[in-house]
C-alpha cells in the first residue's frame, strides 16, 4: 500500500512522514523491512507504532462536514450550504 492509499483511507488530509513510514515498513520484500531488521526492530511493530500516531492527526474537510452534519443538522457547515442535508 503506498503512502497516498494510507492517507486517503484514513481520511486524512496529507501525506505525512508518518504515513510514509508505514507504507516503507509494511512492504514485502521491501528494503526497509530488512534495514529494520538488521536494526533488531520489527517491521509490523514499527508500522503498528506509526499508525497510533495516526488518531491524532486531522481527517479530511468533507469527513468533518459529514460528521457535523449528523451530528448537528441545523448548524451551517461550509461555504456554498446554508446548512446541513436532512436525515
Amino acid at each position: 500500500m503506498t503512502a497516498q492509499n494510507i492517507a486517503s483511507e484514513m481520511t486524512h488530509a496529507e501525506i505525512t512522514p508518518e504515513h510514509l513510514l508505514v507504507a516503507l515498513a509494511e512492504q514485502e520484500n521491501g528494503i526497509v523491512p530488512s534495514i529494520l531488521r538488521k536494526m533488531t526492530l520489527d517491521p509490523a511493530q514499527v508500522a503498528a507504532e506509526a499508525r497510533k500516531l495516526f488518531d491524532s492527526m486531522p481527517e479530511g474537510a468533507w469527513r468533518r462536514r459529514a460528521a457535523l452534519a449528523a451530528h448537528e443538522p441545523d448548524r451551517p457547515v461550509g461555504p456554498g450550504r446554508s446548512h446541513a442535508p436532512a436525515g
